[in-house]
């Protein structure tokens, strides 16, 4: 196999994480960057359409409103909003989430994803977008 050399930009403190991560866990850098670029790969001529998880050095922004029967989260990750999901389900849920947000037409207007926590247990999970209904990607009873 022949092999190449690229060059990326990528932020210094990026680069000090990754190293400092891969020195941890003891692998090869170059092996994790080429299983990255071979997941993304089989990802995108599967069909899928990639969406990144951008880190951010502030805090989740996961709004929460109580009500008497139920709390609702708000936020505009999918990935963030997950954390108010039970564990087992996180998965399944980021899954509903890409696919109805990947149907939706794009228009111009916030998006966020929703979940409601329901006091007998019901959660559900939803995506809002600026001119848009809102569409039910997730449903679960719990108890």
């Amino acid at each position: 196999m022949r092999r190449i050399q690229r060059a990326y930009r990528l932020p210094a403190d990026l680069v000090e994480r990754f190293d400092r991560a891969a020195e941890l866990a003891g692998v090869d850098k170059t092996t994790v960057i080429e299983s990255a670029i071979v997941d993304f790969v089989e990802r995108v001529e599967a069909g899928e359409k990639p969406i990144f998880k951008k880190e951010v050095s502030r805090m989740k922004d996961i709004k929460a409103y109580e009500h008497d029967d139920r709390v609702e989260y708000y936020s505009s990750s999918l990935f963030d909003i997950a954390e108010v999901i039970d564990q087992a389900d996180r998965e399944a849920f980021i899954e509903s989430g890409k696919e109805e947000f990947d149907s939706t037409v794009r228009v111009y207007g916030v998006k966020e994803f929703m979940v409601i926590k329901y006091n007998n247990g019901v959660v559900t999970g939803s995506l809002i977008s600026g001119n848009e209904v809102e569409k039910m990607f997730f449903r679960k009873h719990y108890n």
